[in-house]
């Protein structure tokens, strides 16, 4: 049996944040979130992320900017910014 997805969450802004981890378990999906691009990226490593929402403008590291760093962790990922919020 394969675990549950999980998504990462990073927003500097816990009121938002908090609401997207809320919203995502409503509809049964696993998320961890953190509050700044460091912490998130501290905790990617070994981790398996099924997807990322990230946010924009993060005060220590541009949304995009992590994305590609977090896509060099995880291949699997993609880095195509389709929807930003």
């Amino acid at each position: 049996m394969k675990d549950r997805a999980c998504f990462l969450v990073v927003d500097d802004e816990p009121i938002i944040g908090i609401f997207l981890q809320e919203a995502l378990q409503d509809v049964g999906i696993d998320s961890q979130y953190f509050k700044s691009a460091a912490s998130a990226l501290a905790a990617s490593h070994g981790a398996d992320f099924a997807a990322a929402i990230l946010d924009v403008g993060l005060p220590d590291m541009r949304g995009d900017q992590l994305a590609l760093k977090l896509r060099a962790f995880h291949p699997g990922f993609t880095h195509r910014p389709r929807d930003w919020l």
